[in-house]
């Protein structure tokens, strides 16, 4: 039997206010206060259920990361359980800011797979690793945007150039733009730090 707070504030009276309550008056005086006690109890009982990633709902997702991070920006193609995840590291992502593990993080959530230099690889006089850049000051970055993931509409079928299922044509490669994969570097970029991009 689920607890209730009615009947727990009811058995905890004085025995004599409970005996001389014959019609129970003071029982159903008591109700409200027990009902406003139970809906809190379920309130803070579910709380948790609202902010864990796994369980929490889209709208406060975007409520929480834009009131909290400032984050307010999602692709649209992007589904319940990539924000989930989004909203699982977001702490890591900032503590991670500017460092080559926070960019290829960061843009792995969006399905940019990216590989990240803060500094060539020396031996004697010549460098390897970096076989484009001679980075010898250490203020500067660079990213290599190895490919980015196709996002396909699932709804929708294809034989060839035809396609069945959805009668609404869509665009099948659904993927972030030069431009809002440079923005997304933006939010990595401390500063004074020079970040340079190299798309393969």
């Amino acid at each position: 039997m689920p607890f209730s707070n009615l009947e727990y504030l009811y058995q905890h009276l004085p025995a004599r206010f409970r005996r001389d309550d014959v019609d129970e008056f003071l029982k159903r005086f008591l109700t409200f206060v027990g009902e406003t006690l139970d809906d809190w109890d379920s309130a803070f009982g579910s709380f948790h259920q609202q902010i864990a990633p796994a369980t929490a709902a889209e709208e406060f997702i975007d409520w929480w990361l834009l009131a909290l991070f400032g984050w307010g920006w999602f692709p649209k193609w992007y589904t319940l359980a990539e924000k989930r995840e989004f909203y699982a590291a977001i702490a890591t992502l900032y503590a991670q800011r500017g460092t080559r593990a926070g960019i290829e993080n960061l843009l792995s959530l969006f399905g940019v797979h990216t590989r990240a230099y803060t500094s060539p690889s020396f031996w004697g006089l010549a460098f390897y690793g970096l076989d484009r850049w001679a980075l010898t000051e250490p203020l500067v970055v660079v990213t290599d945007i190895l490919f980015v993931e196709d996002r396909v509409n699932t709804d929708t079928c294809f034989w060839g150039i035809d396609f069945w299922g959805d009668v609404i044509a869509v665009n099948t490669d659904e993927t972030l733009t030069k431009s809002e994969i440079e923005k997304l570097l933006l939010f990595e970029q401390p500063l004074s730090q020079v970040m340079a991009v190299n798309y393969n």
